[in-house]
C-alpha cells in the first residue's frame, strides 16, 4: 500500500491501467448493461446485493459510512507521509516559509505603499510575493530574501500579468536588489525561466557603470 503511494508521487515509475468491476452478484454478472459498482467496503458487491452471511460483516449503512470515512483518514495520512518522502519536506518547509514572512513583514504594500493593517490572516498570506515564482523555481521557493509584499488586492497580480507588467512597477527595483541575493541558489536548469528583467543590471548598476567609464576616460584626456 505504501509503496502505491509513492508511485503516485513518481512520474518516472510506470502505471498500469486497472480494471474497475462491477458488483459480484450473479445479477450484475449476468447483465453487464444495467450492473451497479460495488461499494467500497463491500466485499466486490454492491451494498443492496450483499449476500446474507456478508451483509453481517458490512453492517448498517451509517456504519458502513463512518467505516470507510475512518479508512480515508487513514490513507490521506498515509498519503502526507509518503508526499514529504518524495519531496524532502518542501510542503512544510513552504508553508514555515509564509509563518516567517507573515510574523517579520510590515503590513505594507511594497509597491503602492499602501497599509494592509486592517487585512485578515487569509488576505495577509495571499500578499506575500515570491520574486522568482515558486512554481517555476522551488530551488528557492523557501528562500528567505525571495520575498515581497504585495497587497492581496492591490498590487499582487498585477505582477503575474506579464514580465513586461512586473519590471514597470514601483517594487521592481528592490526586487532585483533581492534577487542579487539568492540567483546564485537557483538551480541552472530552472534559471531560464526567471522573468528575464530580473537578470538585466539595474538602472543604478548602469549609472555606475556609465560614470566609472567617464572617470576613467577623463583620467586618460589628462594624462595626454
Amino acid at each position: 500500500m505504501f509503496t502505491n503511494l509513492l508511485i503516485m508521487f513518481n512520474p518516472s515509475i510506470k502505471r498500469t491501467q486497472i480494471e474497475k468491476k462491477h458488483c459480484k452478484c450473479k445479477e450484475c454478472q449476468s447483465n453487464p448493461e444495467s450492473a451497479k459498482w460495488p461499494t467500497m467496503s463491500c466485499f466486490g458487491y454492491f451494498y443492496a446485493h450483499l449476500p446474507e452471511n456478508l451483509a453481517k460483516k458490512a453492517g448498517t449503512r451509517k456504519q458502513l459510512q463512518v467505516r470507510n470515512q475512518n479508512r480515508n483518514k487513514a490513507i490521506a495520512h498515509k498519503v502526507r507521509i509518503a508526499q514529504k518522502e518524495v519531496d524532502g519536506g518542501y510542503a512544510e518547509k513552504l508553508s514555515l516559509w509564509f509563518k516567517y514572512q507573515m510574523t517579520v513583514s510590515e503590513k505594507i504594500c511594497e509597491n503602492c505603499g499602501v497599509s494592509l493593517a486592517n487585512y485578515n490572516e487569509d488576505d495577509w498570506y495571499g500578499s506575500q510575493h515570491h520574486i522568482v515564482e515558486k512554481s517555476l523555481c522551488p530551488s528557492v521557493a523557501t528562500h528567505t530574501d525571495n520575498h515581497l509584499v504585495l497587497g492581496k488586492w492591490c498590487c499582487h497580480s498585477q505582477w503575474h500579468t506579464s514580465w513586461g507588467n512586473a519590471k514597470d512597477m514601483n517594487c521592481f527595483e528592490e526586487a532585483k536588489r533581492k534577487f542579487e541575493l539568492f540567483k546564485d541558489c537557483i538551480d541552472s536548469d530552472e534559471l531560464r525561466k526567471v522573468n528575464m528583467y530580473l537578470k538585466l543590471p539595474s538602472h543604478s548598476d548602469s549609472t555606475q557603470s556609465a560614470n566609472s567609464e567617464n572617470t576613467k576616460q577623463n583620467n586618460n584626456n589628462d594624462d595626454n
